[in-house]
C-alpha cells in the first residue's frame, strides 16, 4: 500500500505492446479498505496513447484531494482522526487495443491518501518509505510542561516511546495497522490528560452535591459545603501532577483544590472568577482522587478540570512493531516456567517472597534475554514490608531496576550479562513480604524515527500554541514564546446622506456621511523566541500550509480559531550566520470580527 500525498502529483499507469487506449476507474471513501463505501466518490476515465508509447498514466491527486478536508476543534481524538484527513483509493486500470478488445491483465490497487506533498527534489508520485513519526523534522519545542500530540501514522505497526531526561522510557503507545480510514493517523499527547470529563459534558465520572448540576459544560455549585471528586482517576503517592481548572460564575463562598478526600490544600481558599494551576506532589491519604472542597455559601463554577504527570520528556522515540512476549507464565496463573527459592512461591496469580533476616528469596526465568538486545521490561509490584525487589540479569547479574514501594514499573535496558530474567528481594537486616504480577519482557527494536523535546521556561510572555497541516497532510504543533503584538485593519463603504427636512432645515446630530458594510480583520505577530536551526523546516511547512489555527483564551475559555499567515517570506537563520535562530510570523484571523455567517 502506497501513500498518495494528494497537494503533489501521484501517477497510476499501465503498459502493453499492443495498447491503444486504457480507462480508469477511481473510488474514494471512508471506512473499511476491504469494502468500497456506498458513499464513495466515483470518477471513470479514458486516455489514449501518446503516438508510439507503450504506456498509459493518469495523474489522480487533484481528484483525491477534492474529498481530503482536514479540520481542528481542539480535539485531537476526534476532529484530528475524523476519515476527513484520510481516504482509501481504489484505482482499477485496464488497457485495450485499436479493436476495442482488453489486453493484458487489470491493474487494481487501493492506497490511502492524506492531504500532504512532496518537494521538487523528492521527485513525481512521492510517498513516504519507512516512517510512522509524521511530525515536521526538527526539535519540538514545548513550554515547561506545555503539551504538544504527536501525529503517528500506524500503518508500519509502531510502538512510541516517550524517554525522560535520563533517557528512561516512561510511556509507551502501540499501534496496529488497520483497514478503518480514521484509524490511519493517531495523535500521541507527550503530556496525556488523565483525567476524564475535564469539560462537563455530563455527570460521568463525577461525585458532586445534591444542589449541585452539570450543566451547559460546567460543574455549577448549589451552595453546599463538601467535596466534588472525579473518580476516573488515582493520582499515585509520591508522583508529581499539574493540576489545572478554571471557575467562572462566582458570586461567593470559596473553593480550594485537595490532594483527595481528606487531603491537602493545595490552592487555598480561591474567592473569585479565573484560570488556576498548581503544581504538587501526591501524599499518602484516605482517597487519592482530584477533588474540590468548598465552603458552605459557595456559588459559582467549575470548568476545564486538567490533570497531568509532571516529567522531564526529552525525547520520542519510534520503533516498528515490537516483539512478541518473552516471557512464560508472567501473570503467574501456574506453578511453572519459573525457578524458584524455598521461600518464594506462586500461587493466587501473583510470585510472593515473604520470608526473615537473611533468607533466599527469588524467582528466575532463563533464556530470555539476548546480550546486545535492548529490552522493556514491566512489572506491577506490591511491597508491604522490607527493602523491597531487585530486578536483575541473573542473580549475580546487572542491576535492570530497583522497586521500592507498590505500584507499576517500566524498565528499559540493554543486555550486557546474562539471558536469565531475575527477580527478588532486596538483602537488609530485617523481614520482607512482597510479590510481583504481571512480568513482561519485549524486545525494543531500533529507531525508525526520533524527534527531541526542548522544554523553554519562558516567565514574562504567553506563549502562543499553533496548530498547522503539515507536509504529511497531519496536524502539527508549534509554540510561539515572546512578544505578540495585536492589531486591526477596518475596511468600510460611504454615501452623503439627504438629511435636510421640506423646510430646508436639518439636524446638526445626524450623519450627513453614512457608512455601511464594515468589515474588520484582526491580526497578530508572533514572535517564536530563540531555536535552533532545525527549527528551519518546520517554519518553512507552517508557511507552506493552506490551514492553520491559533489556540486562544476568550472569557476564560480555550477556543481553537483558524488564522491565515499573513507573511510572505522568511529568510532561513543558521546558528552559524545569525548566532541565534528566531522568526516573527504574522497572521490574520480567517474571520470579519463582526458575525456575517449567515
Amino acid at each position: 500500500m502506497a501513500i498518495i500525498n494528494a497537494r503533489s502529483p501521484y501517477y497510476v499507469s499501465i503498459t502493453n505492446n499492443t495498447i491503444s487506449y486504457a480507462t480508469l476507474d477511481i473510488s474514494i471513501w471512508s471506512g473499511s479498505s476491504a469494502t468500497v463505501a456506498t458513499e464513495n466518490t466515483s470518477y471513470s476515465l479514458k486516455k489514449s496513447i501518446h503516438t508510439t508509447e507503450t504506456k498509459v498514466s493518469f495523474e489522480i491527486s487533484q481528484l483525491v484531494r477534492d474529498d481530503l478536508d482536514v479540520n481542528f476543534d481542539g480535539n485531537y481524538t476526534t476532529s484530528a482522526t475524523s476519515d476527513g484527513g484520510a481516504k482509501w483509493v481504489k484505482t482499477t486500470i485496464k488497457a485495450f487495443d485499436s479493436s476495442d478488445a482488453q489486453v493484458g491483465s487489470t491493474v487494481t490497487e487501493t492506497n490511502i491518501a492524506f492531504d500532504g506533498y512532496g518537494y521538487f527534489e523528492e521527485g513525481s508520485s512521492f510517498t513516504m518509505a519507512n516512517e510512522s513519526l509524521f511530525t515536521s523534522e526538527g526539535d519540538i519545542f514545548l513550554p515547561k510542561f506545555g503539551d504538544s500530540n504527536i501525529a503517528i501514522y500506524t500503518g508500519n505497526n509502531p510502538t512510541v516511546l516517550l524517554k525522560d531526561i535520563a533517557g528512561a522510557t516512561v510511556d509507551t503507545s502501540s499501534f496496529t495497522s488497520s483497514v478503518q480510514s480514521s484509524e490511519q493517523i493517531k495523535y500521541v499527547s507527550l503530556y496525556p490528560e488523565l483525567v476524564t470529563n475535564v469539560g462537563f459534558d455530563d455527570a460521568a465520572d463525577w461525585t458532586i452535591r445534591t444542589n449541585d448540576v452539570i450543566e451547559d459544560g460546567l460543574l455549577k455549585c448549589g451552595g453546599q459545603s463538601g467535596d466534588r471528586v472525579n473518580n476516573a482517576f488515582t493520582p499515585v503517592t509520591g508522583t508529581n501532577y499539574i493540576l489545572k481548572f478554571t471557575i467562572t460564575d462566582y458570586t461567593s463562598g470559596w473553593i480550594g483544590a485537595y490532594t483527595g478526600v481528606g487531603g491537602v490544600n493545595i490552592s487555598g481558599q480561591l474567592s473569585k472568577t479565573g484560570t488556576y494551576t498548581y503544581q504538587y506532589t501526591q501524599g499518602t491519604t484516605t482517597l487519592n482522587q482530584v477533588s474540590f472542597y468548598t465552603s458552605s455559601g459557595f456559588n459559582g463554577s467549575i470548568d476545564n478540570v486538567s490533570l497531568k504527570e509532571v516529567y522531564d520528556v526529552s525525547k520520542i522515540s519510534v520503533t516498528d512493531s515490537l516483539s512478541s512476549e518473552l516471557v512464560t507464565n508472567g501473570n503467574f496463573q501456574t506453578d511453572t516456567d519459573w525457578q524458584k527459592t524455598p521461600t518464594a512461591t506462586i500461587g493466587s496469580g501473583k510470585a510472593s517472597f515473604i520470608g526473615s533476616v537473611g533468607e533466599l528469596s527469588d524467582i528466575q526465568q532463563p533464556s530470555v534475554f539476548t546480550i546486545g538486545n535492548t529490552y522493556l521490561v514491566t512489572i506491577d509490584a506490591v511491597v508491604t514490608s522490607g527493602l523491597g525487589i531487585k530486578v536483575q540479569e541473573g542473580g549475580l547479574g546487572e542491576s535492570i531496576g530497583v522497586i521500592t514501594s507498590t505500584g507499576s514499573y517500566s524498565f528499559t535496558f540493554t543486555s550486557n550479562f546474562s539471558s536469565t530474567l531475575y527477580i527478588g528481594r532486596r538483602n537488609g537486616g530485617q523481614p520482607f513480604n512482597c510479590s510481583v504480577d504481571n512480568v513482561s519482557v519485549i524486545q525494543i527494536k531500533p529507531d525508525i524515527n526520533t524527534a527531541n523535546v526542548k522544554q523553554v521556561e519562558e516567565c514574562k510572555f504567553k506563549p502562543h500554541k499553533v496548530t498547522f497541516v503539515n507536509k504529511n497532510g497531519v496536524l502539527d504543533d508549534m509554540y510561539f514564546f515572546k512578544k505578540s503584538t495585536d492589531s486591526m485593519t477596518t475596511k468600510r463603504e460611504s454615501y452623503n446622506a439627504n438629511t435636510i427636512k421640506a423646510d430646508n432645515t436639518y439636524s446638526i446630530n445626524q450623519h450627513n456621511k453614512r457608512e455601511f458594510n464594515i468589515t474588520a480583520n484582526s491580526m497578530v505577530k508572533l514572535s517564536s523566541g530563540y531555536l535552533n536551526e532545525s527549527s528551519n523546516e518546520k517554519f518553512k511547512q507552517l508557511l507552506l500550509s493552506e490551514k492553520v489555527w491559533i489556540t486562544r483564551t476568550f472569557k476564560n475559555d480555550e477556543l481553537v480559531l483558524p488564522i491565515n499567515i499573513k507573511t510572505s517570506s522568511i529568510s532561513y537563520k543558521t546558528s552559524l550566520n545569525d548566532k541565534l535562530v528566531d522568526y516573527t510570523i504574522e497572521f490574520k484571523d480567517s474571520y470579519n470580527a463582526i458575525n456575517n455567517i449567515r
